[in-house]
């Protein structure tokens, strides 16, 4: 199911709207201790994944530009 993931650079993990887990492949299997991305995002789900903000860079630089005023942008 997820096994294209472990080809990306870096891997964003959302549940719920929430960001659960921003790393690479490699270190969400070490950070869960599991064999595969999916068991990795199983073991999140799990342990209900909330990491703390310090532990996300750029969360901050998301929500900054979500929350961006859209003056004059036209759909």
């Amino acid at each position: 199911m997820m096994d294209e993931a472990t080809r990306c650079d870096r891997l964003l993990l959302m549940r719920e709207g929430r960001f659960i887990a921003d790393d690479s492949p490699e270190g969400l299997l070490r950070a869960t201790n599991t064999e595969t991305a999916e068991d990795a995002f199983l073991a999140l789900i799990a342990s209900d994944g909330a990491p703390s903000p310090a532990s996300l860079p750029a969360l901050g630089r998301h929500r900054r530009a979500a929350a961006a005023p859209t003056h004059g942008v036209k759909p």
